[in-house]
């Protein structure tokens, strides 16, 4: 996943990363800089989409499947879930 979108006039980009097993959401300043933590835990990502300063994601873990979530892109990782399938 590699995502560009414009908070407040400024380029990010949103990218996945697994580097510990589950595959959690960063986004990154586009001229550079530390990466900031969007969405992570004990989950896996399977799919992201974004518009503006927030993204929809699909999680996995082994108490949610298939749940739709809304988090707004500004490095508090804090997420609302938007379905409740299960």
């Amino acid at each position: 996943m590699l995502e560009p979108y414009q908070v407040d006039g400024r380029e990010r980009v949103l990218f996945g990363s697994d580097e510990d097993g589950s595959y959690r959401v960063y986004s990154v300043g586009a001229d550079g800089g530390r990466p900031r933590l969007e969405v992570g835990g004990k989950l896996s990502i399977l799919g992201a989409c974004v518009h503006g300063g927030e993204a929809l994601y699909l999680p996995a873990s082994v108490s949610d499947l298939g749940e739709l979530y809304r988090v707004t892109l500004d490095g508090t990782n804090v997420s609302k879930k938007l379905t409740n399938v299960t």
